[in-house]
């Protein structure tokens, strides 16, 4: 099964915009952030009406612009969610959007489900692994890692461990329910 985040079609749509603005004339018929699709406000086209569109408007300027989806694997998906969810986590700022992701991705290639990445990503594990790293460049997925590797090598504490994480996150673990 494939699926893709309506948040990087967004991003794809939005770049190709960015880059070609001859293109706003034809796209701007599908855009919608002003309430009524295609609505000119008297400054004319603005960046505004193209970001704040709905999915659906973007979904056609997509097709319009020739913008092709970017499929992912289920867990892949799975894991962009999660990191879009978690995006207000103490973390966040230190790893930026791409670490973030590339450490949501990192764990679901590790067989974690939704709820063990949530729980994790919103825990000080994060944290811990750039203070590990010891480095003043932003933190990543291999340091994240690494930290769980060389801190809870063994397999049954790293679970026990991250039950005890989605214990004190959602308050109750699924594997008990």
């Amino acid at each position: 099964m494939t699926t893709t985040t309506a948040t990087d079609l967004r991003r794809r749509v939005l770049a190709a915009l960015d880059r070609n603005p001859a293109a706003w004339e034809r796209c701007w018929p599908y855009t919608d952030a002003y309430g009524e699709p295609g609505y000119l406000p008297p400054q004319g086209y603005d960046w505004s009406g193209f970001r704040d569109s709905s999915d659906d408007a973007i979904r056609a300027m997509a097709e319009e612009l020739g913008v092709a989806a970017k499929a992912h694997t289920a867990p892949v998906a799975m894991a962009d969610a999660v990191a879009d969810a978690t995006a207000d986590a103490f973390s966040w700022d230190t790893y930026g959007e791409q670490a973030w992701r590339a450490c949501c991705r990192m764990l679901a290639r590790r067989g974690y489900n939704a709820r063990e990445i949530e729980a994790i990503m919103r825990s000080k594990w994060t944290r811990w692994a750039g203070d590990h790293a010891n480095k003043s460049a932003r933190v990543n997925s291999a340091d994240l890692a690494r930290f769980m590797d060389e801190c809870y090598a063994d397999p049954t504490r790293r679970a026990a461990e991250v039950r005890e994480l989605v214990l004190g996150t959602f308050g109750y673990d699924e594997a008990q329910s």
